[in-house]
């Protein structure tokens, strides 16, 4: 699927996506959201963690893997589910793992 988020500038997260930090995060543009949703079942987490950011897909790191194991004890296929974050940037500074602010939502 094609991310229709790229080059998304709506919230102050996007002002952590430029180009001279490409070093720091290959990632450098949103992280959309992954699955069919022939389900009908979304699964939402906060935001995207490092693995997240570096894949460029959600639900990837230590979380996603249990979130993933989750899904299929409940018989569910993770891939027929959306697969989706509140924010589709991490906050890189002032700290990274911190609340969300409204702005950013």
């Amino acid at each position: 699927m094609m991310n229709p988020a790229l080059g998304c500038q709506l919230c102050p997260l996007a002002a952590d996506r430029r180009p001279e930090r490409a070093g720091l995060w290959p990632q450098e543009e949103p992280v959309w959201l992954e699955g069919t949703g022939a389900n009908g079942i979304l699964v939402l987490a906060q935001g995207p963690g490092e693995e997240e950011m570096r894949l460029g897909r959600p639900m990837m790191g230590k979380t996603g893997d249990k979130m993933r194991t989750w899904l299929q004890l409940a018989g569910l296929v993770p891939t027929e589910c959306w697969l989706w974050n509140v924010t589709m940037c991490m906050p890189r500074t002032p700290k990274a793992n911190r609340p969300l602010r409204a702005a950013e939502i």
